[in-house]
């Protein structure tokens, strides 16, 4: 039981210090997706003419 508690308290100290990274990430795949989406309506919108 012992080295579960430890690999609990590695797993925390690990995600800690990636935690941001793992933010950032996730912002730019939202960013680059929302930017995708825009650029599908403008598609859309041109071929609507």
């Amino acid at each position: 039981m012992g080295n579960l508690g430890g690999l609990q308290q590695s797993i925390q100290a690990e995600w800690s210090k990636q935690e941001q990274d793992f933010q950032n990430f996730g912002h730019e795949v939202c960013n680059r997706v929302i930017s995708l989406e825009d650029q599908r309506k403008g598609l859309v919108a041109g071929l609507k003419k």
